[in-house]
């Protein structure tokens, strides 16, 4: 693909930047950034590579713009050492990526407003359905996925109750609902 070849020689750009090599030329700067880690013996390729990776790191750059450099180089060296040709893959360990999961959703005043307008908005059999569904997901914290495997028979509006296929269960689960949602869920039944 071109644009992953394009990503490719800007990583080998970027090494060659960061060995001070000229990088005028793009096209040439990978090339001599690769020629000039196939001179180097093993523990000098690592050493240069490893300072590459803290460059990165010291720079700020996110765990994807320091990983993908890296394996783009380790890469180039693997496909070289196959025709014995310099000091093989370097084993510099990547960024790890710390998932951050925003759990907080929206503001109940959000959620608040946007009911208020589905409720006021027309009453076409949608629009119902809507406002049940918008209901399930903000008061019980169900899912896209949740939400679409329900049928008639997991809601008992008359307990405020429900069974539903919780994410990673196999087995459904009771969950009490709201009198609002069962409310909302009986004019759409």
């Amino acid at each position: 693909n071109a644009n992953t070849q394009r990503a490719y020689r800007h990583d080998l750009v970027t090494l060659a930047r960061h060995m001070g090599l000229d990088t005028s030329d793009q096209n040439r700067a990978a090339g001599l950034a690769v020629d000039a880690l196939c001179t180097r013996t093993p523990r000098e390729a690592l050493a240069l590579v490893e300072s590459f990776r803290q460059s990165r790191i010291d720079a700020g750059l996110s765990p994807a713009a320091i990983n993908r450099p890296l394996s783009t180089i380790n890469s180039a060296l693997r496909h070289l050492a196959k025709a014995e040709f310099g000091p093989g893959p370097v084993d510099v360990d990547g960024v790890r990526l710390e998932n951050v999961n925003d759990n907080r959703g929206p503001d109940a005043s959000d959620v608040s407003a946007v009911l208020t307008r589905r409720k006021k908005s027309e009453k076409s059999p949608a629009a119902i359905r809507n406002y049940a569904i918008i209901l399930l997901a903000a008061q019980r914290a169900l899912r896209r996925s949740e939400i679409c495997k329900l049928s008639v028979g997991d809601v008992d509006v008359s307990r405020n109750e429900m069974r539903v296929f919780r994410k990673g269960r196999r087995t459904q689960i009771a969950i009490r609902i709201s009198e609002q949602t069962a409310r909302a869920l009986s004019e759409w039944l």
